[in-house]
């Protein structure tokens, strides 16, 4: 039976009651038991006015209660991660002390309440569930990358750019790039700097900015026409819904986070520096809470990654990056199926630093980010000319169009 509360004149009226009072009817007009009645009086025989104040009910000790040293471990690495400036919730400190070995570790909501208890973190009983909205993701590595840049300011206020790559699968962060402007230049050196570690990808998703797609202005801008000589489907997003590119928005604000924990970088190669140092960590080290608390580069380890057209899925072929000079003659050596080929440009690009993108046996070749030439090797031959001798059929070059071209 639960004993009723009584109110402070009800008890201080059971205190003080001479013997002429009938206790039983006291106390069934008042809807509690004698041993009730009896409890006020002895407490404020013994303590007076004092001892008429309800006590804590909480039991003086609790065996599983958290230990002061597990206590201060969780407090300790709470500080450490948001020193660092990376996630320091309470799933994230339960991942990085399992990842530890901590032994007696407790669940995530036990830490949560220790930061409560604290004042480390307030709690948002009104914030919305994870089951408001929906989520999508590609089901292979390199199926789909996500591009966009963000604002960041150096030390002495000049405002510059950020270009982030998210794998959509993984969420593994191929590159981010430090430029002074958001063009189809360093969009394009960005992706290229991802590929040689991580290959390219098949897909491309970007938002609608002219420095990755102009598909909803009815041209092609240099960086879909580079993606689509090396094999890459360029897609963007719904106008005005920055939902469909979420992964990479929200990279925005975990990346922004750490450079803020960092000092001010001063040039755009301090804090391209910085981006490359926190790459690593967010790869191989930060456990990720949408992949089960693996790191990206474990998730993207687990199965054999997508890429570009005519790679054969599954077939794990990758792309390769060459940079080369071309001869007096303006032509480029690459190795294919252990045959050196040549790959006549033309005269004009005698002397020249180039790069070859190659895929299996397509090769796109390209100068300072634009697009020079693109062709299937003929494997029947060493050299590869630019007009094939009559008989044989002339290899189609795409030309892209740039946003110079179109406005000329």
């Amino acid at each position: 039976m639960v004993e009723k509360v009584l109110p402070m004149d009800s008890r201080l009226a059971a205190a003080v009651a001479d013997g002429s009072l009938n206790v039983s009817r006291w106390c069934r007009a008042q809807g509690c038991s004698r041993q009730t009645f009896y409890k006020w009086r002895r407490r404020y025989a013994e303590f007076g006015l004092a001892g008429l104040e309800e006590r804590s009910r909480a039991p003086r000790g609790s065996p599983y209660r958290v230990s002061a040293a597990l206590e201060d471990l969780i407090v300790l690495k709470h500080k450490d991660l948001c020193d660092a400036g990376l996630d320091c919730g309470a799933s994230s400190i339960h991942a990085h002390l399992e990842r530890a070995g901590v032994e007696g570790l407790v669940s995530v909501t036990t830490i949560w309440r220790v930061l409560v208890r604290r004042g480390l973190i307030v709690p948002e009983p009104n914030k919305r569930p994870k089951a408001a909205s929906g989520r999508f993701e590609w089901s292979r590595p390199n199926e789909c990358w996500q591009i966009d840049d963000t604002s960041w300011w150096l030390a002495d206020g000049t405002e510059v750019r950020i270009i982030d790559l998210i794998d959509d699968h993984s969420r593994v962060n191929p590159y981010s790039l430090a430029v002074a402007a958001a063009t189809c230049a360093t969009a394009w050196q960005a992706l290229v700097a991802g590929a040689r570690f991580w290959g390219f990808p098949s897909r491309i998703l970007s938002d609608n900015g002219l420095a990755y797609s102009g598909e909803r202005r009815g041209i092609e801008v240099s960086f879909e026409a580079n993606a689509r000589a090396v094999g890459i489907k360029s897609i963007c997003s719904s106008v005005r819904h920055p939902q469909t590119c979420g992964k990479v928005e929200r990279f925005h604000q975990t990346l922004k986070r750490r450079l803020t924990a960092l000092a001010r970088a001063e040039t755009l190669d301090e804090l391209q520096a910085q981006l490359d140092e926190f790459r690593e960590i967010y790869n191989n080290d930060r456990p990720h809470q949408s992949l089960g608390r693996r790191t990206p580069a474990e998730v993207w380890a687990a199965q054999v990654p997508a890429g570009p057209s005519p790679i054969a899925v599954p077939a794990p072929i990758r792309s390769r990056v060459l940079s080369t000079t071309t001869n007096r003659a303006g032509q480029a050596d690459i190795t294919i199926e252990g045959v050196q080929r040549r790959i006549a440009l033309g005269v004009r690009w005698a002397t020249t630093n180039v790069q070859l993108v190659n895929t299996a046996t397509h090769v796109a070749v390209f100068h300072d980010d634009q697009l020079i030439r693109a062709l299937t090797i003929d494997l029947t031959r060493r050299f590869q000319p630019l007009h094939d001798r009559p008989g044989r059929p002339t290899p189609t070059v795409p030309q892209p169009r740039s946003v110079s071209d179109v406005l000329k």
